[in-house]
């Protein structure tokens, strides 16, 4: 609340019913403040829980939106994190499996076969034109 007369330059003229007086004249004594300093107080502390309501009630709509589309995506999310975990183990047991046979069979090269395997395997993920429907190209298996 400012203290200091100096600071109070915009003067406001308001009318208020009797009992409304009478209401701030009450708190003026009780506090042993000005009437002024009760009304400058009072509407202060009105204007900031206006905003405040304002801006709560957005965020409590955005939080609440926000909520929802959390626990709706949620099963999906946990579905398609479970479907990713396996591919990742899935595709390190192949490719681990099918160096151990190339090793087996005696090949040397599988340091080389591994790198070109990967670079094919980029290169195909980078492509924008490897959406099929599903069907595997011989041409793809003899790469």
């Amino acid at each position: 609340m400012p203290e200091n007369r100096d600071i109070l330059t915009n003067p406001i003229h308001i009318r208020i019913d009797q009992e409304t007086e009478a209401l701030v004249e009450a708190i003026a004594k009780l506090r042993n403040e000005k009437k002024a300093d009760v009304m400058r107080r009072f509407i202060r502390e009105g204007a900031r829980a206006e905003i405040l309501s304002e801006t709560s009630s957005r965020d409590q709509l955005l939080y609440l939106i926000r909520k929802a589309v959390a626990e709706t995506n949620k099963p999906f999310e946990e579905r398609l994190a479970k479907i990713a975990a396996k591919g990742t183990i899935n595709s390190g047991i192949a490719m681990y499996t099918n160096l151990e046979v190339l090793g087996q069979l005696g090949r040397s090269d599988i340091r080389d076969v591994h790198a070109n395997a990967r670079k094919k395997a980029v290169a195909n993920l980078k492509s924008s034109d490897d959406l099929t429907d599903g069907k595997v190209d011989k041409d793809d298996i003899n790469e």
